[in-house]
């Protein structure tokens, strides 16, 4: 019983994961999934923004927070300068991607492209 509860709990973080990254690749954005066999406790995605910027999120399950590694690398990239998140929430995960693209984008003097249905999706209120 036990072995099937971790089982559910992990494709739960994983639906959230793969929301992320699709919403990502249809919108242009470059992603990566980071497998770093020497050197544990990075975030589990890159995303390359325009502008020469990256981004890094960390997928968990709502119930769970990152590790102690897990914090010390976040903090470890953030004191460098890029922005990293925990998502626990596919559309809370995709608004700060939005948010992160759009700088980008202002920044390099570009307009965000229009991709139907997803700007939409990301605005309702999660339900269950």
């Amino acid at each position: 019983m036990q072995l099937r509860s971790l089982k559910e709990q992990f494709k739960k973080e994983q639906r959230i994961e793969d929301a992320v990254v699709d919403w990502a690749k249809v919108t242009g954005i470059p992603v990566f999934k980071l497998k770093l066999d020497t050197n544990s406790g990075w975030p589990d995605r890159m995303f390359l923004l325009p502008n020469g910027r990256a981004c890094f999120i960390e997928f968990k399950r709502p119930e769970k927070n990152p590790r102690k590694l897990q914090e010390y690398r976040a903090t470890t990239l953030k004191q460098l300068g890029y922005n990293v998140y925990t998502a626990i929430d596919k559309f809370a995960a995709i608004r700060w991607l939005e948010t992160l693209y759009a700088i980008s984008l202002s920044e390099t003097g570009n307009k965000i492209p229009s991709v139907t249905g997803l700007r939409g999706a990301v605005s309702r209120p999660r339900t269950g």
